[in-house]
């Protein structure tokens, strides 16, 4: 049998209440595998911007927000986050994704998904559904996320009611919904941008080469 478990809080450190999580997930199992979801850092800052504005944790400008909260660099840190579990369970059991390379074939994304975690392939993972994107101030999730999130939801399926049910939770908590508390999408300045790219681009460099692709979109 395989088991799942969805969470994006295992790539949060220094933001994690144990500091030893990568190895005692080791301790626990170290034949484990990890799939790794990576967008554009900033497409992803201002998301989870929203998220946490939306829910009330956030009450200042995302300008001012992102200068004076590390919290939101230092989790788009995908090179820095991921490597010490590529150190520890080894390269070859961590599953690396670009956001964009799903959204551009997802036939070949879910098909390396299902590779990775010695299961079969089915094309009718995959979904053809297109729903609308009526932008901030909806519930509904964005079109783009939708067509992400369908072939993994058939792909819960095979998993207990009860795991199904956490998985969708956490996704829920992921930023990617919107809600009428933010109407338009938050715009960053010029000076919260280079801050970003200052922060973050030695970082992309790295996964970069850790991926064996290019990124030069995100920089």
């Amino acid at each position: 049998a395989i088991y799942f478990e969805a969470s994006t809080q295992y790539t949060f450190y220094p933001h994690v209440e144990n500091k030893n999580l990568v190895d005692d997930l080791y301790d626990y199992n170290p034949d484990l595998k990890f799939i790794y979801l990576v967008r554009s850092p900033i497409d992803r800052i201002i998301s989870s911007y929203i998220h946490g504005y939306q829910r009330g944790f956030i009450k200042k400008d995302i300008n001012e927000e992102l200068i004076n909260n590390p919290f939101f660099i230092d989790i788009s840190k995908y090179a820095a986050q991921i490597s010490p579990y590529i150190q520890t369970f080894d390269r070859e059991n961590i599953l690396i994704i670009d956001f964009d390379d799903f959204i551009s074939d997802q036939h070949e994304i879910v098909s390396d998904i299902c590779k990775f975690l010695g299961i079969h392939f089915n094309p009718d993972l995959i979904s053809q559904d297109e729903h609308s994107n009526k932008s901030l101030g909806n519930v509904k999730l964005k079109k783009q996320y939708s067509r992400l999130f369908n072939p993994l939801k058939k792909l819960s399926s095979y998993l207990p009611l009860s795991i199904q049910h956490s998985i969708k939770t956490k996704i829920k908590n992921t930023g990617l919904f919107t809600s009428e508390t933010i109407t338009q999408k938050p715009s960053l300045s010029p000076e919260t941008l280079s801050f970003i790219h200052k922060n973050l681009d030695s970082d992309i460099t790295e996964l970069e080469s850790i991926l064996g692709k290019s990124l030069a979109s995100w920089k």
